[in-house]
């Protein structure tokens, strides 16, 4: 299949038509991350957008290979169209992360093997520099349980915590603390 020949054609067919009424999704005709900068910008459907991505990254494994960093881009690209809680194909979104899975473990992440000079992680320090990270102190923990211990739950929500545990067995009966033995625990579920 000409995977490019048919991404042409869905352009072309964009680009003739009138814009379609409800959602649409703007897409350049030529991707930025391997083109750089251009204007030539096209609307698509939700769905159309989904295909463009999935085709230009179908091409680019064709003529270029999946090693290829070209491809590689495309890939994020397309990845990258899953991460909106949309419906996706099985087959394709399947294909899709495992592409990008072998492409950024061992041997193929451009990264492996190599390190970072001094120069670059003295940069690296000074840019963490002056973040405030989390507290982590005890101080913080007794802050939370507190919040916890504190909270207002709603007596419609106390009704339903009750029924949620109604029918459950009662494994340590009322004993803070006290763990059963797992085969006691075997009896009572018996």
């Amino acid at each position: 299949m000409n995977y490019l020949k048919v991404y042409c054609n869905l352009i072309r067919k964009a680009e003739r038509r009138t814009p379609p009424e409800g959602y649409t999704e703007k897409h350049h005709t030529f991707p930025k991350s391997i083109f750089g900068k251009n204007n030539r910008i096209v609307l698509l459907t939700g769905r159309e957008h989904y295909i463009a991505h999935a085709l230009l990254e179908k091409a680019f494994i064709k003529r270029y290979g999946l090693k290829d960093k070209r491809t590689i881009k495309m890939t994020y690209a397309h990845n990258g169209m899953k991460g909106n809680g949309g419906y996706i194909n099985s087959y394709l979104y399947e294909s899709a992360r495992n592409r990008l899975s072998n492409n950024v473990t061992g041997e193929n992440n451009p990264f492996y093997g190599k390190f970072h000079d001094e120069i670059t992680r003295k940069k690296m320090s000074e840019n963490g520099k002056g973040k405030k990270m989390p507290p982590r102190t005890e101080e913080y923990k007794k802050m939370l349980s507190e919040r916890m211990k504190n909270r207002i739950i709603s007596e419609e929500t106390k009704i339903k915590m009750s029924e949620s545990k109604k029918g459950s067995i009662p494994w340590n009966k009322g004993k803070k603390g006290v763990q059963v033995p797992w085969n006691k625990g075997k009896k009572k579920i018996s």
